[in-house]
């Protein structure tokens, strides 16, 4: 019994370290029920946040998010403390026991940068104290791996990236610019497409092992 939800998170970040003052511009999340991998009754958040040190932002990752959403966090963003916690809310309400060991699995493509910035700025504006008061569960699931457990021996696949991934699964993004929302919702198909995929296998192998298992035993 699968007593735990998912939740599908990306970042759009003004570099690629919080500690040089990067800050998050795009957080979107989409819970995932955990027992049949159908949409969460929560719909998919998106906030963008306005960046209290646009100064420093790298034009590398001003150039990936692309002008427009850069714009729009400067003029319409939300207080970045205010947006976290906003988010952190939304992961909260998909905790099935509210219990400590009932948090969400987060989900995400290279997570750890996700889970670094999220957790410098959740701390930053002391909305936790420590990893432990994270609303997601320490288990992190990188779907890096997933992709390369499917493809690594295919010799079409030059990188891991997310839309490397997409297009093995005939998906891709609608521009050459990044933007959470979208992301989040075209890992969340490749992420439920896969992990259907995989129980299918696994279910498989108990199968087969059921019945190799009958013939020792009847042999």
């Amino acid at each position: 019994m699968q007593d735990r939800n998912y939740v599908v998170l990306d970042c759009e970040t003004t570099g690629l370290s919080p500690e040089d003052g990067s800050e998050i511009v795009q957080i979107s999340v989409k819970g995932i029920n955990g027992n049949d991998l159908a949409d969460h009754h929560s719909k998919q958040l998106t906030l963008i946040l306005k960046p209290q040190h646009p100064e420093l932002a790298e034009p590398k990752a001003i150039q990936v998010i692309g002008p427009e959403l850069w714009e729009k966090a400067q003029k319409e963003g939300l207080d970045p403390k205010t947006a976290i916690r906003a988010i952190f809310n939304y992961i909260w309400g998909l905790n099935i026991k509210k219990g400590k060991w009932t948090k969400p699995i987060m989900v995400a493509h290279n997570a750890k940068f996700d889970h670094k910035f999220i957790t410098y700025w959740a701390k930053h504006y002391k909305i936790i104290k420590s990893e432990d008061d994270l609303p997601y569960d320490f288990r992190i699931l990188d779907t890096v791996g997933m992709f390369m457990m499917l493809y690594e021996n295919d010799p079409t696949v030059k990188a891991y990236n997310l839309d490397t991934w997409l297009s093995k699964l005939n998906m891709a993004r609608a521009s050459n610019t990044h933007g959470a929302d979208e992301d989040v919702k075209l890992l969340s198909l490749a992420f439920v497409r896969t992990l259907k995929l995989l129980r299918k296998v696994r279910a498989n192998m108990i199968i087969a092992e059921s019945k190799k298992s009958n013939e020792v035993q009847t042999g």
